[in-house]
């Protein structure tokens, strides 16, 4: 078996699940996850070995593809579906994708830079900006579906819009009105009707 830092590419893939992380996971100074993502087009199940840090609970891995012109193809079929799998060390975790933007993208592309300096080398190679990609743990399609069928009033992906978090509040306090205004129309209802009740028991009794 080759040493950890001679790992690339598929058998990195290898090594990595088979000794759940203990080899592959330390690469050239840097961490390394598995991402698996799902083909855009075949449908299939793809796994790339990809330098990674935590930020806030958080996954972060760029899409360099060394600075080549076209994105890679794992960034591509996130793009299309972001429900993805990742494994660090031993652990294999359901996570959704997004790509950051703005000051969140300078943020973390310095954090990346700490530990792959070569990023800012490859994006002097390219004109594309290269992407910074955040996966956040998180149910995945299903299983949301099946909480919403549950019960729930509804699902916010991670990180979580603020406005639409702010809506979402409305609707449920709206929702609440709804119910205690409700709960006290029946309540009313059933205290008329058990007035009548008692009028006309009381009555029986008189005659």
């Amino acid at each position: 078996m080759p040493g950890d830092d001679d790992l690339f590419g598929q058998e990195h893939v290898r090594v990595y699940r088979q000794t759940g992380g203990e080899h592959g996971y330390q690469w050239r100074g840097t961490t390394i996850l598995l991402l698996t993502t799902t083909g855009r087009v075949s449908g299939e199940e793809h796994t790339t070995p990809l330098i990674h840090r935590a930020d806030d609970g958080r996954w972060v891995v760029v899409a360099s593809k060394g600075g080549a012109p076209d994105h890679p193809s794992w960034f591509k079929n996130l793009s299309a579906n972001p429900d993805v799998t990742i494994q660090v060390k031993d652990e294999v975790i359901p996570a959704r994708a997004h790509t950051a933007e703005g000051e969140e993208r300078e943020r973390l592309w310095r954090l990346m830079t700490e530990v792959w300096p070569a990023y800012d080398e490859y994006q002097r190679k390219t004109s594309r900006e290269i992407p910074v990609v955040v996966l956040s743990a998180d149910a995945m399609t299903d299983q949301r579906r099946a909480m919403l069928a549950a019960g729930a009033h509804a699902y916010l992906t991670k990180p979580v819009d603020v406005a639409e978090l702010l809506h979402l509040l409305d609707d449920v306090l709206a929702v609440e009105r709804t119910r205690d205004d409700e709960s006290q129309r029946l309540a009313g209802e059933n205290e008329i009707l058990l007035e009548r009740q008692d009028f006309r028991f009381r009555g029986v009794v008189q005659r």
